[in-house]
């Protein structure tokens, strides 16, 4: 039997890493992935081939040259809906997907939109711009279907909330001590927004010898210059992988796709949101998404970049619980629906 055309589409970040959250259903049907092309998800060409395909990426924080990108966005999208032709549009969002969605709705495609984990209590653009088209729509929180009263509550994409087992115990994982020579990951993401408080503490901690570990800071669009520090901007996902198995510690803002790399790696995390206050992000969603990470005592959770230090003496004797990432009811759901179509 010809297996069913699926179109899984999103933006770059941390939608891209929830549409993966997915990938278990990719096997089952005649999959294509879309998403922004940036250096960041460069290793999919490398893992799907052909599978795969790029929209061009854009921001709208350079609002004449976004308007550029985004009609460009459109013709393109056009090109590879011709191209694919999907029975079925699954996406995690953001306004990357909305012209694809659109044009699938036209053209007889039946579209399935699943709101991002990152919001708990408020709808987002892409959700408002695609609710009223989506013949699924799927939250991932249970106070959201007060938003959305024809959607699905699909628990999370990334884990159950049952608590797990402690992770490691002070047996089989070494402490993380001050200067045993191990190095410490600070992760900014892709966020557009500069985080530069964030490293300005980190750097505090640094004098202070608080942190005395080497810092390797994935830094994404915060210009910032540390003769301290060793400072990228954006890297490969396997040269981060490399990072990350070294690191005794690893420091993110609170988005939840570095959050979830981070975890996924068994490391001892603390987080800290971008604050809209500062013009770090558009809303104060990651205090939020820390929140509840932190109440799951998953990682070390803080509110204000000044907690830090405090934060990374806390580490020595965090012990996490461990992060299950079982998703299966979400899976069910999807293949529940595409089958019958």
């Amino acid at each position: 039997m010809k297996k069913k055309k699926v179109l899984f589409i999103s933006s770059t970040g941390g939608h891209l890493n929830e549409l993966l959250q997915l990938s278990p259903l990719f096997e089952k049907y005649d999959y294509h992935i879309i998403t922004e092309k940036d250096k960041t998800n460069e290793y999919l060409k490398e893992k799907y081939g052909k599978k795969v395909k790029y929209l061009p990426y854009g921001t709208r924080s350079h609002l004449l040259k976004y308007i550029f990108i985004y009609f460009y966005l459109i013709l393109k999208t056009i090109y590879l809906y011709i191209l694919i032709r999907p029975k079925v549009i699954v996406t995690t969002g953001t306004h990357t997907a909305g012209p694809m969605c659109y044009l699938g709705k036209i053209f007889g495609s039946k579209i399935i939109y699943i709101e991002t984990f990152a919001n708990i209590n408020r709808k987002t653009a892409t959700g408002r711009l695609i609710y009223p088209i989506a013949d699924l729509f799927i939250v991932q929180w249970e106070e959201m279907l007060k938003l959305y009263p024809k959607a699905i509550y699909g628990g999370s994409i990334f884990w159950n909330f049952e608590l797990g087992t402690v992770l490691f115990s002070k047996r089989n994982r070494p402490q993380f001590k001050k200067g045993d020579n191990k190095m410490i990951l600070v992760l900014l993401g892709t966020q557009h927004n500069e985080f530069t408080r964030l490293l300005q503490e980190v750097e505090n901690c640094i004098d202070n010898q608080i942190i005395r570990e080497q810092v390797i800071v994935q830094a994404g669009f915060t210009k910032y210059k540390s003769n301290k520090m060793e400072i990228f901007d954006m890297i490969s996902k396997e040269e981060l992988d490399k990072y990350m198995s070294k690191a005794n510690l690893v420091i993110t803002h609170g988005g939840v796709g570095s959050i979830i790399m981070a975890l996924e790696k068994g490391k001892k995390v603390i987080a800290v949101p971008r604050l809209h206050e500062y013009g770090e992000h558009v809303n104060d969603h990651q205090r939020q998404i820390i929140k509840v990470f932190s109440e799951k005592n998953y990682l070390i959770g803080i509110q204000n970049v000044e907690d830090l230090p405090e934060a990374i003496k806390e580490s020595e004797t965090f012990e996490p619980n461990e992060y299950k990432n079982n998703n299966q009811k979400m899976l069910n759901i999807i293949e529940d629906f595409i089958e019958k179509i």
